[in-house]
């Protein structure tokens, strides 16, 4: 009896002490461990706002569709192919069409810097066929020996004219140094006779003579030298057309240059718009996703310029959020705070909570058009990466969100139970 009341006993005390120690730690953790402070909001997935519609400028005939309602696609893979309205010969003639202004700018060039070689490497991207590309080479190659055959041409005989002038200059000049020294000569012979005819000793036939000789050679001399100045002129006359002629040539090559350079311009830019046109009538996912809203599978069927004919919801690791916020709750919450979602369609152990920050907070309250609450509509942007790798977890538009928006403060378990109660108080103080 005494042992069992003795164990009643113990077992009273050691109930009292697990409850005191329970209750002691449960107010030391209320009082000193700090919880994270912030505000819950509920919303939905959205991804509408990056769902890609696929459309057609132009139109066509369906030649082609390589997708289905649902199907999972990559970026860059082919969903549709239209006939295109433009034929690949159009789109050839174009391209030798470019060829050739591109092959006569390169010659004008090449004229413009006196090169005495073409170099025709840039035709080789152009996508035109081998045989079409040396036909052209040969031919602006041909016309650009014609060009520089003509201009050397008429150089030539500019050049000989002025070296012959430059010779007979040289010539002239010989019979000028000649001239003069016989007729210094004759000069010093006619001065000694006068002085003899004074004395005497010679007759005025023979002065008369030499002052003939000195005449004639005087006017030869002058004569020469007018022959020299004039060949000296000449030649000058003749470097100048010389000069004037390649200005001529290099203005004329200048202005075809660029009637060139223009035509080839306006060449490039209707291949490149023939080009664009070709490559859209093959249909390419702008994104990775999923295939919604197919339009168009009829094989001969005719899309309609700017038709949609099938949109991409994307497949990526953000996912959107829209929640409600409380107006009540609006200063605690401003973009670039952290943010934890819980999915309420999915059971807690199936789905772990996504992180996330939040994006921007509308500038105005919205009223719910049905229920006529408001709130403040918050963008929240969750990192899916950590969600089921092998899709057994599917996050479709419209799925319920719960959000518990982090304010970045701590308080304690006491402080959060006590909160409302010192709210009233001073309430009531001031209202008294």
């Amino acid at each position: 009896m005494n042992t069992a009341t003795a164990f009643s006993d113990r077992s009273i005390r050691l109930s009292v002490l697990a409850i005191i120690i329970g209750f002691g730690g449960f107010v030391i953790w209320g009082t000193f461990a700090k919880l994270d402070e912030g505000v819950t909001a509920s919303g939905q997935i959205v991804v509408q706002d990056n769902r890609k519609e696929i459309q057609h400028l132009e139109g066509g005939m369906i030649s082609a569709v390589h997708v289905k309602e649902g199907q999972m696609v990559k970026e860059g893979d082919v969903l549709m192919e239209l006939a295109p309205l433009q034929s690949e010969s159009a789109r050839d003639e174009l391209a030798q069409e470019f060829a050739v202004s591109s092959a006569n700018m390169i010659r004008l060039t090449a004229l413009r810097s006196e090169e005495k070689t073409v170099d025709f490497a840039p035709l080789n991207d152009i996508p035109i066929d081998d045989i079409t590309r040396v036909d052209i080479i040969e031919r602006q190659q041909s016309l650009f020996n014609q060009q520089w055959a003509a201009l050397n041409a008429e150089l030539s005989v500019l050049e000989s004219r002025r070296t012959a002038l430059r010779t007979r200059r040289n010539d002239v000049a010989g019979e000028i140094d000649a001239t003069e020294r016989a007729l210094t000569t004759a000069r010093e012979d006619l001065a000694l006779r006068r002085e003899l005819l004074e004395e005497k000793l010679e007759t005025i036939g023979n002065v008369s003579r030499l002052e003939r000789e000195v005449s004639n050679l005087e006017a030869q001399l002058s004569g020469l030298k007018g022959e020299r100045n004039q060949a000296i002129r000449n030649s000058e006359e003749v470097t100048n057309q010389i000069r004037e002629a390649k200005a001529r040539f290099q203005e004329r090559v200048g202005r075809e240059l660029l009637e060139a350079q223009a035509t080839s311009l306006a060449s490039r830019e209707r291949l490149l718009a023939m080009d664009d046109r070709l490559a859209r009538t093959v249909l390419r996912a702008p994104q990775s996703g999923t295939v919604l809203n197919l339009a168009a599978t009829t094989i001969g069927g005719v899309v309609s310029p700017g038709q949609t004919v099938m949109e991409i919801v994307p497949d990526t690791d953000d996912l959107i959020v829209i929640v409600r916020l409380s107006p009540t709750d609006r200063d605690a919450v401003q973009p670039g705070q952290d943010v934890e979602a819980q999915f309420t369609a999915y059971k807690s152990f199936q789905v772990q909570r996504l992180d996330g920050k939040v994006l921007g907070v509308s500038a105005d309250l919205i009223q719910d058009e049905v229920s006529g609450a408001f709130f403040y509509e918050t963008r929240v942007q969750l990192d899916a990466s950590s969600l089921d790798p092998n899709g057994r977890i599917q996050i479709i538009p419209g799925m319920p969100v719960d959000t518990f928006i982090a304010s970045g403060s701590k308080r304690s378990f006491f402080d959060y139970v006590f909160e409302p109660i010192r709210s009233t108080m001073q309430r009531g103080t001031r209202m008294s």
